[in-house]
């Protein structure tokens, strides 16, 4: 079962920074996942919501706002914020890309939030790199596959079963042994945001027994050393 770097590593910095993303790619998970969005000038940004509201000094849609807007927010809340972090940046998705050049590890980018923007733009800029997809469903799927067949989709829902690689559930409420396996195709499994102060251990337990693909960890250190303690039969 692979480890996923959640959003990067909130428990380092602020979720979807590209300082939570270093700090995943130099840490034990077997990749890193964050989310994207397209702002109005078609820049596109690594950050969960769609709005800058939760996470920033900022307010407003994404997709509303210019570049040159939101190049000057600056990060004041989210997921591992700590008020010796403000002053940080939304960062744009090609510099993450860049900053991830020499990474070996999985990179799994969620389209699912985003609002304007087609998913075949987030294909080409991930072209030629291995790389995983979260999408919403089967346009998605499709646009990706013209631009880069070799990227892996998975999808949130059910459909789309002989177009997607692979099916994304939550790890508490969907993730059952039943569905798991039953599924007949990769499953990954995310926590929710609400159990981000959780002991993910009885979790991660569950989905290694259930035989899920990869875990996608808020606490990623902690899961890898977890699922290593499976690994060696403890």
């Amino acid at each position: 079962m692979l480890v996923i770097a959640h959003r990067g590593d909130p428990d380092r910095y602020p979720e979807d920074t590209l300082e939570a993303i270093e700090a995943a790619a130099a840490g034990s998970a077997d990749g890193i996942e964050f989310d994207v969005h397209r702002s109005a000038d078609g820049v596109w940004y690594v950050i969960h919501d769609r709005t800058l509201d939760r996470t920033t000094d900022l307010s407003g849609p994404v997709s509303s706002l210019t570049s040159a807007e939101i190049d000057e927010a600056r990060i004041d809340g989210g997921l591992g914020y700590r008020p010796e972090h403000f002053g940080l940046a939304v960062p744009r998705f090609e510099a993450v890309l860049d900053a991830l050049s020499e990474y070996e590890g999985e990179l799994i980018v969620d389209v699912y939030h985003r609002e304007t923007g087609d998913a075949g733009e987030v294909a080409a800029l991930l072209r030629g790199r291995p790389a995983t997809l979260i999408t919403q469903g089967i346009e998605d799927i499709e646009a990706i596959r013209a631009v880069d067949p070799d990227l892996t989709a998975i999808a949130r829902d059910w459909s789309a079963a002989e177009e997607r690689d692979g099916i994304l559930l939550e790890a508490n409420a969907e993730a059952t042994v039943g569905k798991v396996r039953g599924a007949d195709q990769p499953v990954w499994t995310y926590v929710d945001d609400r159990r981000f102060g959780d002991d993910e251990e009885h979790v991660i337990r569950r989905a290694w027994a259930a035989d899920v693909f990869a875990y996608i960890s808020k606490h990623p250190e902690t899961a890898a050393a977890a699922v290593a303690r499976l690994r060696e039969g403890s």
